[in-house]
C-alpha cells in the first residue's frame, strides 16, 4: 500500500484527528470530576457532532469512559494499562527490591509491595522470610482491603472520592472475630492510620497472623495532608486574662493560641471584632513541617486584591501553620488558597464532616476557603447599621460571666472589643463604622490574572 504524500489531504486529516483526540484526553485528565460533551465541544471549538464521534471512538478503545449518572467523561482503563506498562519499564524489582529485601532481613518476616486494584489489594512484589514457619506469598495474589495492613495503609491515604466509592454499599466480610465489619469502624481505623503513618492487622484476616503496613509515596508525594480547621485571629481576640475575657473565649470557641475556629454552618457570617484579622491558621491531619512555608498561602480579597504575608510559624504538636498578614483584614470578602503546585501532595478536601459552604476543594488538589470580615457588624449580616446599634443597646451591661437570657443576652459576636462585656465601648465601635458594608461581588480566584503577593 503506497504511503500518503506529505500534502495529501487524508494524511493532514489523520493528523488533525489525532491532535483533537490528544486534546480531549488532556482536557479530561485535567478535570477530576470529568468533562461533558458540551464542555469538550465549546473549549476545543468543535461542532458537537464531531466531538461526539471522537468521544465515542475513544470510549470504544477504552481510553475514556462515560459516567452513566452524570454523563461526564473520565479517563478509562486503557490509559491506566498503558501507564502501568510505561512504569514497568522503570523496573519495579530493581527500584523496590533492595529496600524490600533489607526490610525482610531486618525483621525476619515476609515483605510485600502491593497496590489497590478493583477494591482489593494486589501483591506486585514479595520477599519471603527465611524462617521455617512463614506466610506464603505470590505476586498477583489478591487480598481484602478492610482487614489487611497493606490494604488499610493504601486506603487511608487514597483520594476522598476513592475512599467514599470503596465504602459505598460495601459488605465487609468477617474473616475472624477481630475483623472490622462496618464502615464507621473502618473510617475510625483509617483516621488512626493517617495519624500514626502506619496500619496494623491484628489477626483481622487470619488468626495468629499480625502485620504492619505503611504507604509508599509516589513521585508526586500523594497524599501528604488535608486541612481539618481554619482559624482566624486578631489583636484582642486572644490573650485575655480577666474572668470575663476568658469566658468570652469559651463562649466563642476561641483557641487562645490560634484564635476563632471558623465554623461550617456559619462560615460566611461576618467576623465582627474591632481590630480585624491579621493571622490565619490552618490545621492539618498530617505533619507538614517539611512541606509548608510562608509563601504557600495566598489571601485574596475585593477591597484589597492581595494581602501580603509578613511571617509564618508552624506548630508541630498540633500540625498547625500560622501566617501573619502585613495589614489586617477589616472589611472584605476573602478567598484563602493553598496551591498543590506549591504544597506537594495536598488534598483540598475536608476530612471532617462539617458542612462548609466552600473549602471542599479538589481531591488531591488545591484547598480553597471563603470568609468575610466586617468589623463592628454585631449581627454578622455583612453591614453595620441601625440594627447593630439596636442589638448592642439591648445587650448593654451584659457580660460573658453573667450573660442573661433571651434576645438581650450577652453574645461574643456583639462584644466587639472581645473583652467579655458589652458596654459603651462596643457601641462606639459600631457607631464609628456605621453604614460600612461588605463589598459587592466575589474575590478573585487563585488562577485569575491578578499577581500573587508572597
Amino acid at each position: 500500500m503506497p504511503m500518503p504524500r506529505e500534502n495529501d489531504e487524508s494524511s493532514i486529516y489523520r493528523i488533525q484527528v489525532l491532535d483533537r483526540a490528544f486534546q480531549i484526553l488532556g482536557r479530561i485528565a485535567d478535570e477530576d470530576s470529568g468533562v461533558s460533551l458540551p464542555e469538550i465541544a465549546r473549549e476545543l471549538k468543535l461542532h458537537k457532532s464531531t466531538a461526539h464521534r471522537l468521544l465515542m471512538a475513544l470510549e470504544a478503545a477504552r481510553f475514556i469512559e462515560r459516567n452513566p449518572e452524570s454523563g461526564r467523561y473520565r479517563l478509562g482503563s486503557r490509559v491506566m494499562e498503558l501507564g502501568l506498562s510505561a512504569v514497568s519499564r522503570l523496573d519495579v524489582y530493581q527500584i523496590a527490591g533492595p529496600h524490600l529485601r533489607w526490610l525482610a532481613e531486618q525483621t525476619g518476616e515476609t515483605g510485600h509491595l502491593a497496590v489497590l486494584r478493583d477494591g482489593e489489594v494486589v501483591s506486585v512484589l514479595n520477599v519471603e522470610s527465611r524462617q521455617t514457619v512463614r506466610t506464603p506469598s505470590a505476586v498477583g495474589a489478591r487480598s481484602p482491603v478492610h482487614c489487611t495492613a497493606h490494604g488499610k495503609a493504601a486506603l487511608a491515604f487514597a483520594p476522598t472520592d476513592q475512599l467514599a466509592a470503596f465504602l459505598r454499599n460495601r459488605n465487609f466480610k468477617a474473616y475472624t472475630a477481630k475483623t472490622l465489619i462496618t464502615a464507621a469502624r473502618l473510617r475510625a481505623e483509617l483516621q488512626k492510620v493517617r495519624e500514626n503513618g502506619y496500619a496494623l492487622d491484628d489477626e483481622e484476616w487470619e488468626l495468629g497472623l499480625r502485620c504492619i503496613g505503611a504507604p509508599v509515596r509516589d513521585s508526586s508525594g500523594t497524599v501528604i495532608a488535608r486541612v481539618t480547621q481554619v482559624f482566624v485571629n486578631g489583636q484582642g481576640i486572644t490573650g485575655q486574662t480577666s474572668a470575663n475575657g476568658i469566658a468570652f473565649r469559651n463562649l466563642a470557641g476561641v483557641d487562645n493560641t490560634f484564635g476563632y475556629p471558623v465554623p461550617g454552618p456559619n462560615q460566611l457570617k461576618s467576623i465582627p471584632w474591632s481590630n480585624g484579622i491579621n493571622k490565619i491558621s490552618l490545621r492539618f491531619d498530617q505533619d507538614v513541617a517539611g512541606t509548608l512555608a510562608q509563601g504557600d498561602l495566598v489571601v485574596r480579597g475585593i477591597n484589597t486584591a492581595n494581602y501580603a504575608i509578613s511571617g509564618f510559624t508552624y506548630d508541630a504538636a498540633t500540625k498547625t501553620g500560622t501566617w501573619t498578614l502585613t495589614t489586617p483584614i477589616t472589611n472584605d470578602k476573602v478567598n484563602l488558597f493553598l496551591d498543590d503546585a506549591n504544597v506537594g501532595g495536598l488534598d483540598g478536601e475536608w476530612t471532617t464532616a462539617q458542612a462548609y459552604t466552600s473549602g471542599n476543594g479538589t481531591a488531591g488538589g488545591d484547598f480553597t476557603f471563603r470568609l468575610n470580615v466586617q468589623r463592628g457588624d454585631a449581627n454578622q449580616d455583612g453591614s453595620v447599621n441601625a440594627l447593630d446599634l439596636g442589638q448592642l443597646k439591648s445587650k448593654l451591661n451584659r457580660t460573658a460571666t453573667n450573660p442573661g437570657t433571651g434576645t438581650s443576652a450577652y453574645s461574643p459576636f456583639a462584644d466587639l472589643n472581645a473583652d467579655g462585656q458589652i458596654n459603651a465601648l462596643d457601641l462606639g465601635i459600631a457607631k464609628a463604622r456605621l453604614n460600612n458594608r461588605l463589598p459587592n461581588g466575589e474575590p478573585a480566584s487563585l488562577f485569575s490574572s491578578l499577581p500573587v503577593t508572597r
